[in-house]
């Protein structure tokens, strides 16, 4: 499945769907650009907040070359060992789909950042356990479909739900690509793709519950190292690698958000 294609498609459906469904509230037809209504809906009042954890479970490969030309390779687990997501982001009504759902397009920006281990590895004469801190920084764009009170902003509707998928531009930092030598990078960049699902309630502000996939491969540790005999200052005994690329994981957040305070009735 390719999730570029379906936002690409949904996005041309949504823009040449009739513009006067853009914002339906309880049987009243409500337009974005009419001048009397400006105002009534601020964007406040779709934003959300929201504060989870990131799980990942991945393979490092480990690879080792003694100063004699001998090498030696193993791999093992890499998941998860503590997490923290933060995320700030609006949506933006296109299309009313029903009197109580709509679609629309979403926009805004996450921060993960997780620590990332293994079990010990014995990698030649070397033995390896090494955690790797990593932190991305997202901008995920794409289309949803809603249903309840946050599709037409109303209180009169105490349930939401929202699937949606999109692009995720992605800003990659880790300490698994610290590297030896002039290829020695620090970042990377890249265009992950992720499927959304929220459910919530509301009872005074909506509160909901929401969970994100993300499609696509991603380097995580690429990092290269002189191996140095204890006790020693200049006595090498030889090089190890350690490389780790796979699927960036997904993440579930609590989401809320404080203007639909304000939604109407």
């Amino acid at each position: 499945m390719n999730i570029k294609k379906i936002v690409l498609a949904l996005s041309v459906l949504c823009i040449a769907s009739d513009a006067d469904a853009q914002l339906h509230r309880l049987n009243k037809r409500i337009e974005y650009n009419n001048q009397k209504e400006k105002g009534r809906y601020p964007l406040w009042q779709r934003i959300s907040l929201g504060y989870g954890r990131h799980f990942m479970f991945d393979k490092a490969e480990f690879t080792y070359r003694s100063v004699t030309n001998q090498f030696f390779s193993t791999s093992a687990s890499l998941r998860t060992s503590g997490s923290m997501a933060l995320s700030l982001d609006a949506y933006f009504p296109v299309a009313r789909f029903s009197k109580r759902s709509c679609f629309a397009i979403s926009a805004g920006v996450s921060y993960i950042n997780a620590m990332l281990t293994h079990d010990t590895v014995f990698v030649g004469p070397t033995v390896l356990q090494k955690d790797l801190e990593t932190a991305f920084i997202s901008v995920p764009i794409g289309i949803d479909f809603k249903m309840g009170g946050d599709a037409v902003q109303s209180k009169e509707y105490k349930t939401m739900f929202t699937a949606g998928v999109g692009i995720l531009p992605t800003y990659i930092q880790s300490t698994g690509f610290e590297s030896e030598g002039s290829k020695s990078i620090d970042q990377e960049t890249k265009i992950l793709s992720y499927l959304k699902v929220e459910a919530g309630f509301f009872a005074g502000i909506a509160f909901k519950l929401r969970g994100m996939a993300y499609f696509g491969n991603l380097i995580l540790a690429d990092r290269q190292e002189t191996i140095i005999k204890e006790g020693t200052q200049d006595q090498i005994l030889g090089y190890r690698r350690t490389t780790s690329s796979g699927p960036m994981g997904y993440t579930i957040s609590l989401i809320i958000m404080p203007g639909s305070a304000g939604w109407r009735r």
